[in-house]
């Protein structure tokens, strides 16, 4: 399961590393699930595309592996982005909100609902944020 999949890249590398692996990729920017999609096409790999808002896709199913790379930009943040940045990624897959947590906070309450006994569960995360990750996640200082 792989959400906030953006261009599909970990997707892609994935389905690419581990052929046998079945893949599904969620975004809620269906411009994002279409250069997904041709970005798999052109790397020859089947990948499942599925538009919602982070685990809604997902109603009822549970995965052994999830991915992510959510928006985890905090409000304060975004205001100090450089231009580079600002001018090539879309607004809404930077900013998370006034904390930059909201999605995490959002997923330590959902994603266990979604998850398979020994699951493994992988998300990119800003460089000021893995204290208050772990906390959320319930694993202080480990």
């Amino acid at each position: 399961m792989g959400l906030c999949c953006g261009s599909g890249c970990i997707a892609i590398a994935l389905k690419k590393t581990f052929p046998d692996l079945t893949v599904y990729a969620s975004d809620l920017s269906k411009e994002a699930l279409t250069l997904a999609a041709r970005n798999a096409a052109a790397n020859g790999v089947q990948i499942q595309m599925l538009e919602g808002d982070l685990l809604a896709p997902f109603a009822g199913q549970k995965a052994h592996y999830v991915v992510s790379n959510p928006p985890y930009v905090s409000e304060e943040e975004y205001s100090q982005l450089d231009r580079e940045v600002k001018d090539f990624e879309p607004k809404l897959a930077l900013l998370a909100g006034t904390t930059g947590l909201e999605i995490y906070e959002r997923l330590a309450r959902e994603l266990p609902a979604h998850l398979f006994p020994h699951a493994q569960v992988w998300f990119e995360i800003g460089y000021r944020q893995g204290e208050a990750c772990r906390r959320s996640f319930g694993k202080e200082g480990k």
